[in-house]
C-alpha cells in the first residue's frame, strides 16, 4: 500500500488534463418576466459569481419587527447592569426585522 507521500509524488509526476465543467439551471419561461442576470469575478476570493434575480407571485406573512441592543456593550448593560446604572447610562436599541415568511404562488403567473 502506498503512503500519502508516495501518492503525492506520483501525482506531481503526472500531467493533469483540463476537465470541462458545466452548471445548468432550468426555470419555467413564465417565471422569467423582469429577470436580470448578473455575473462578476470576485477578485478577493478569485471566484466567478452568477446571480439570477426574478420575482414569483406570493404573499409575505408574519413580518415582525423588534428591538435589539445596538452594541455588545448595550447588551451587557441590558443583561447585567443594576437599575441605577441603566438609568444613568440608558441602553441603546436598534430596530430589526425578526421574521419574514414568504408564501409563493408560482402557478399564479
Amino acid at each position: 500500500m502506498l503512503t500519502d507521500k508516495e501518492i503525492s509524488e506520483q501525482i506531481k509526476k503526472q500531467t493533469l488534463d483540463r476537465i470541462p465543467f458545466t452548471f445548468g439551471v432550468q426555470y419555467p419561461t413564465t417565471w422569467l418576466n423582469n429577470v436580470t442576470v448578473e455575473q462578476f469575478i470576485d477578485v478577493a476570493s478569485e471566484h466567478l459569481a452568477i446571480q439570477i434575480n426574478f420575482a414569483i407571485p406570493g404573499i409575505q406573512r408574519q413580518i415582525r419587527e423588534g428591538y435589539w441592543p445596538a452594541t455588545w456593550w448595550d447588551a451587557l448593560k441590558d443583561r447585567s447592569a443594576p437599575g441605577w446604572f441603566k438609568r444613568r447610562y440608558p441602553v441603546k436599541y436598534e430596530k430589526i426585522k425578526l421574521t419574514t415568511i414568504n408564501e409563493l404562488h408560482p402557478m399564479a403567473l
